[in-house]
């Protein structure tokens, strides 16, 4: 549904430098914008690429844009369904057949995160894995990933999943017989003319390229990435560096109707109505507009993608800071609605709860033990316990201690902190009627 609001693209860029003057925008060291509105785009650079040694940043400075990455995986999927040399609903051992995963698994549940492989393995073992400069690609992750037991029964649930996304770029290798990081450059990222986005630290370091922070420091030599380069296993997942310009270049395309139309369809719903997945993408129905998104997080890296489908609109935001998710919600929030004039998040009524329905421990797989416990007659505080690490593994950033509310029959959401307030704890409950599952960070959590 077009909007009956017309907003110009100076008005949208008054907005976005309203949002960026505040404390959101304060807490990031630097921050590129790309917006394009029917086929016309506008680039904002706020700040610097480093603390160190600064330089502005502009509308080519080059960023980790993180899981964005996954909807150029699902782009290249959906070119093979089109062409008919693939189907979604395809087993992914008719195609990997050297790998040892559940044959109910298909290449939509893949793509859909309801796959029920876990998601981070390759995550936690990459130090053991890639020990001496050893092989660091898709034939590995597939080894690693064979024989694991499901975390649920394929198409049942969703739990977000790099390993799926994994297997489905593996599937994109077996058909067309090349390596995914040469089919991408190939097959997206020249033809559209996105000659600074790239895969390897080789080809970026000759362009300006924003530093990695946290805490309004440069990072080194921290978080869970081995090197500043991503394994070449999770090049599919979150391996492409980029920029505003080439970002908001790819996104104006996928826009222009050109590919095909399952690539932005709902593929499985994610538990509420009007909130899908589309093919690796988010989709979600506010206010009557088709709303395709996607954020990415890597160590010292926070990006967004949104698209409002009917208004022909694309915003990246690229920062170089994990704080950024702070920023990309206001911003997502203050542009919807001076195009749609509806509030994509309105504040939501408390409800009553009983915290007994809540209280306990949860495996958070690699978040470690998610613990809840009473906070106030009406809320809960949720905490992450980190487990030891165990032969140099690696782990995400602990999950901040959270105080959340009951909104829903199915939803919490986060009241603090302030940067986090306003996120959405999703919820399951057994046939006993206790909460069995939490989804945090995406991930299903099971209560022990």
């Amino acid at each position: 549904m077009t909007s009956n609001r017309p907003v110009t693209l100076s008005q949208l860029r008054d907005v976005i430098a309203d949002v960026v003057a505040g404390d959101a925008g304060r807490a990031v060291p630097g921050i590129a914008v790309g917006i394009s509105l029917r086929g016309d785009s506008t680039f904002l650079g706020y700040g610097v690429t480093s603390l160190e040694d600064p330089l502005p940043v502009t509308e080519h400075t080059v960023f980790q844009i993180g899981s964005i990455s996954k909807t150029f995986v699902a782009l290249l999927i959906a070119r093979l369904v089109d062409a008919r040399r693939l189907t979604l609903d395809r087993p992914v051992t008719d195609v990997l057949d050297a790998v040892t995963v559940d044959p109910r698994i298909t290449v939509r549940h893949l793509l859909t995160h309801s796959s029920g492989v876990s998601g981070d393995p390759m995550i936690a073992n990459a130090p053991r894995l890639l020990a001496g400069n050893a092989d660091d690609t898709l034939a590995v992750a597939l080894c690693e990933l064979s024989e694991r037991p499901l975390d649920f029964a394929p198409g049942t649930t969703w739990s977000y999943s790099n390993a799926g996304i994994m297997l489905a770029a593996a599937i994109i290798e077996r058909l067309e017989g090349r390596a995914y990081p040469d089919l991408l450059a190939e097959r997206i990222l020249h033809p559209l003319g996105m000659y600074h986005s790239f895969t390897t630290a080789d080809e970026a370091i000759t362009h300006r390229v924003a530093a990695p922070h946290a805490d309004a420091r440069v990072l080194r030599d921290a978080g869970w990435q081995r090197h500043w380069q991503l394994p070449g296993w999770d090049v599919p997942g979150g391996g492409i560096v980029s920029t505003a310009s080439d970002m908001v270049t790819y996104g104006d395309y996928l826009l222009s109707g050109k590919e095909p139309a399952i690539l932005l369809s709902p593929q499985f719903n994610r538990g509420n109505p009007g909130q899908h997945f589309a093919l690796a993408w988010y989709l979600d129905d506010i206010g009557g507009q088709r709303i395709a998104w996607h954020d990415g997080l890597t160590t010292g890296y926070c990006a967004r993608m949104t698209m409002l489908l009917d208004e022909r609109l694309c915003m990246v935001v690229l920062t170089n800071s994990a704080d950024g998710e702070r920023l990309h919600r206001a911003l997502d929030r203050a542009v919807v609605q001076a195009v749609t004039g509806v509030d994509p998040w309105p504040q939501p009524t408390r409800l009553p709860i009983d915290p007994a329905d809540f209280e306990g421990d949860y495996d958070g797989g690699i978040y470690g033990t998610i613990r809840v416990t009473r906070a106030a007659d009406d809320e809960l505080q949720i905490e992450a316990h980190m487990r030891p690490i165990e032969n140099g593994q690696y782990r995400l950033a602990p999950l901040t201690a959270q105080r959340v509310v009951r909104i829903s029959d199915n939803a919490l959401m986060v009241v603090a902190p302030e940067a986090e307030a306003g996120g959405v704890i999703e919820y399951r409950r057994g046939p006993t009627g206790r909460v069995t599952h939490l989804r945090i960070a995406d991930r299903l959590a099971t209560k022990g």
